[in-house]
């Protein structure tokens, strides 16, 4: 379980402890990264590791003793989607592989018309525990979690509404590996689709009010609705004392400063400002509010426990629609990026397969692709080059040169506008 702080420009997402996991900023690159990510292949990676230890047809253990080589496959692909993989891979994967076990046993009951007989818990706990081998503390509370909600499942409960950590299919539907998660991935890019991403089309000259609206009653009964989080405001924003990439030497010397200023004023019990022991410590309390005078202008903090990435993604959207944060579909690698203009095409990632941003490359690339489909541009392309060629060969001056492209744009634009036949053009080109 994790905490998470929003502010105008992002969030600081803290364990227990108060140690800053990672922080997201006004880019907005770990969400938007994450739903360009491919999931797919989770599915059969996931069935591959249960079927080792788990005939998943017949339910019995194979014998098969489980290492942490025999995830490597799923936590290379998991934990490069986003930071929060990176600090609750294990929780996610147990909480992956209890799913897709209990839906297995859901189906299997479901086709063997059984739904009404469970397995005792001795059956159960056999095979969970040799699943999770790896994985499982004897300190965790999966095992008794699943188990009951398992129970619930086949015990005739199929279709009630279940807690948002453990999401199952419809009782007659076939088990699918990481099933949350790929729903998980697939609401979230609902939301940024019908809400903020401003390309999208008919529906991009509404207001964020007005989309977030027309998503709500479109998806009001959907996936979406799992995804709840415990609140709660603070007026404080989580003290960054243990911040694994940065030097806390700076960050020591101010907590040090605010409990000088702060601990005289805690250790006194008063109200009010007739309170009869505020005289004393008149002067602590100015240097209080003259700290509070220089301090950052924001007052109150939304502060979150969250137990999945689907909550802190679905809580990082709210935080956008508040700030009316805008994104954009990428013109070259069709992965989304804010933007504040709505003229900017091209996002400043560097592409898989890539060694420059797309912001680089991007319009090149366009004009390329659009030469190529279009037989009278790429016509056109090619007497430029000609001509090009024999202006660089000295053959034809600069002056001719630059009267033939102005010529070429304006019979260009002029076929564009049915104002010229193409086979007009054609034939002058070939001049």
């Amino acid at each position: 379980m994790m905490q998470v702080s929003f502010n105008s420009k992002g969030y600081d997402c803290v364990d227990d402890g108060k140690y800053v996991l990672f922080s997201e900023d006004a880019k907005r690159n770990f969400l938007l990264n994450y739903v360009a990510k491919d999931l797919s292949p989770l599915s059969g990676m996931l069935e591959k590791y249960v079927s080792k230890g788990l005939n998943i047809s017949t339910f019995e253990l194979t014998g098969y003793v489980y290492d942490e080589s025999d995830y490597a496959e799923i936590k290379e692909l998991l934990t490069p989607i986003h930071p929060y993989y990176t600090h609750e891979f294990r929780d996610v994967l147990i909480k992956a592989i209890g799913d897709y076990f209990n839906d297995l046993r859901v189906y299997a009951s479901y086709l063997n018309d059984t739904l009404d007989y469970v397995y005792d818990r001795e059956w159960y706990t056999h095979r969970f525990k040799a699943i999770t081998a790896p994985l499982l503390l004897a300190t965790d509370s999966y095992l008794e979690d699943f188990y009951n909600t398992y129970e619930d499942k086949v015990a005739g409960k199929g279709h009630k509404s279940f807690d948002e950590n453990f999401s199952f299919g419809t009782v007659n539907r076939p088990a699918q590996g990481f099933r949350t998660e790929l729903t998980a991935q697939k609401c979230i890019k609902r939301m940024l689709f019908w809400i903020l991403d401003i390309s999208a089309p008919n529906i991009c000259d509404l207001t964020i009010s007005q989309r977030a609206q027309l998503y709500g009653k479109l998806y009001e009964n959907g996936e979406d609705n799992r995804m709840v989080a415990t609140k709660f405001l603070s007026f404080n924003h989580f003290p960054v004392l243990f911040r694994g990439d940065l030097d806390r030497t700076e960050e020591v010397e101010h907590l040090h400063k605010l409990e000088d200023i702060f601990d005289p004023l805690r250790k006194t019990d008063f109200y009010t400002a007739y309170d009869s022991n505020l005289p004393k410590n008149l002067d602590a309390l100015n240097r209080a509010i003259e700290y509070v005078k220089t301090a950052p202008a924001e007052v109150a903090h939304e502060n979150y426990r969250v137990n999945n990435l689907h909550q802190l993604l679905y809580l990082e959207i709210l935080s956008m629609i508040q700030n009316s944060t805008k994104i954009k579909e990428c013109k070259n690698c069709r992965a989304y990026f804010v933007v504040v203009t709505r003229k900017k095409e091209y996002c400043d990632r560097v592409a898989e397969g890539e060694t420059k941003p797309c912001s680089e490359i991007g319009r090149s690339r366009s004009y390329a692709k659009a030469v190529k489909s279009d037989p009278l541009r790429n016509m056109y392309n090619q007497a430029y080059r000609l001509r090009y060629a024999r202006h660089d060969r000295g053959s034809l001056t600069q002056s001719d040169f630059n009267d033939w492209c102005i010529e070429a744009k304006e019979k260009l634009d002029k076929v564009s506008d049915k104002e010229l036949d193409k086979s007009e053009f054609e034939a002058w080109l070939k001049q």
